[in-house]
């Protein structure tokens, strides 16, 4: 890691301290896609699991969207093994789950990793979710601040 990730590394951790957002001994399942800013959140995460004594999951969903998504599985599976992380994974229809719905493809994902999310957390006590996001993730952004309740400001996501 550079001297930039480290900075990062303490930035976060102190943000995460002074919201008391992570205690020791907290279940942490961080959704790892394999993109680039996933990676990175779980990069962040470990260093900060030095100071904050938590235990750190990841989980992984195939959307079976793209032809590919099968290679972003393994890669994913071959990180967490490097780096000691206990790993969940399943696989989802979501192309058929979005023409059953009648909803988009973009919403079916979303219900269906939710959905995975939650069966993850509700086998652990005090567990706690962390997605990365980056600026084109607005309408995910918006629809986890309807779930924990929000005024109409904070509908507008970023």
């Amino acid at each position: 890691m550079n001297k930039s990730t480290n900075q990062l590394a303490i930035n976060v951790e102190r943000y995460i301290k002074s919201n008391n957002l992570i205690k020791t001994g907290d279940n942490v399942v961080i959704g790892l896609s394999g993109g680039m800013d996933s990676i990175c959140l779980c990069e962040i995460l470990q260093m900060v699991k030095r100071s904050i004594d938590f235990n750190l999951f990841a989980a992984h969903m195939d959307h079976r969207i793209r032809p590919e998504s099968g290679d972003d599985a393994l890669f994913v599976a071959a990180y967490c093994q490097r780096n000691d992380i206990a790993l969940y994974t399943t696989t989802a229809d979501v192309l058929h789950e979005a023409e059953y719905q009648k909803i988009s493809i973009e919403l079916a994902a979303r219900y269906v990793r939710q959905g995975f999310f939650k069966s993850i957390l509700d086998k652990h006590t005090n567990a706690k979710l962390a997605l990365a996001h980056h600026m084109n993730d607005k309408i995910e952004t918006m629809l986890m601040r309807m779930f924990r309740g929000t005024s109409l400001d904070g509908l507008d996501p970023m």
